[in-house]
């Protein structure tokens, strides 16, 4: 498992800045709070582009990954890094909406190829639509939690009520139901159990309390018809929790390279 933990943090990061990016897109937000969003999630690539570097054997010679995208998944997949980075970057200055929708899409276009890199025929644990699953699930747990997280530090105008992203929590649930569909479904590798079960109970716990506070807020604004923001702890309790849960279960993935791969 030594090996894997760049990876392990690159994925992680590169999914939550997607996730983000795509909860930004599919909620009214005022412009200081896209701008807080945006700017997270130009952060959370360049932590992945840098965490990717130290995989490298040779991270100064880097740029020859990305010179075989017609036949290479990794050559793809940096590509696609670069690309989703750029358009949050260019939605982050130029602040267009038309530069969120692309950022959106290219960033799903990075997810997919991040998983068809693992899709190969001499790793049966990894060659199947488990895991594109298990990445889409990630992406959307992360970014939801991310969401609250950073609803919880803005101002009431500026956060994402339940009204003004009605599609936030149904995205986040469908994640963590996702997620925790395809961990147990890929099984339980011998050397990874302990996190293979804490990341679906995780997953769960934090689901749950995530629907329970935006359920106690949507009855709070139509109670008062004011947003009202998620408290700092439980944002910072419900990141943490899925945090560790995906943490756990990209763990237990890479695991099974080692069950199989020696």
């Amino acid at each position: 498992m030594a090996d894997f933990w760049s990876l392990i943090f690159f994925t992680l990061f590169a999914q939550a800045g997607v996730g983000l990016i795509l909860f930004t897109a599919v909620s009214r937000l005022d412009p200081a709070a896209i701008t807080k969003r945006v700017f997270a999630a130009v952060c959370l690539l360049v932590l992945a582009a840098l965490t990717s570097l130290t995989h490298l054997s040779a991270p100064f010679i880097s740029f020859y990954a990305i010179s075989n995208p017609g036949s290479s998944w990794l050559s793809r997949e940096i590509l696609a890094l670069i690309l989703t980075g750029a358009a949050a970057l260019g939605w982050l200055v130029l602040k267009k909406s038309s530069l969120g929708l692309i950022s959106t899409i290219l960033g799903l276009i990075l997810v997919f190829v991040m998983s068809s890199v693992y899709q190969i025929s001499n790793q049966p644990s990894w060659n199947s639509v488990l895991t594109p699953g298990l990445f889409f699930g990630a992406t959307l747990t992360l970014g939801g939690a991310l969401s609250f997280c950073l609803d919880a530090i803005s101002p009431g105008r500026g956060a994402a009520s339940d009204k003004k992203a009605p599609a936030a929590l149904p995205l986040f649930l469908l994640g963590a139901g996702l997620s925790a569909g395809c961990a147990m479904a890929y099984g339980l590798p011998g050397v990874a159990k302990g996190q293979a079960v804490a990341h679906v109970i995780l997953l769960i716990v934090g689901a749950a309390l995530a629907a329970a506070l935006s359920s106690k807020r949507l009855e709070s604004e139509k109670k008062d018809g004011k947003t009202s923001n998620v408290s700092y702890g439980s944002a910072a309790l419900i990141l943490a929790l899925i945090s560790i849960a995906e943490l756990c279960g990209r763990i237990t993935f890479y695991a099974g390279y080692a069950s199989f791969g020696g």
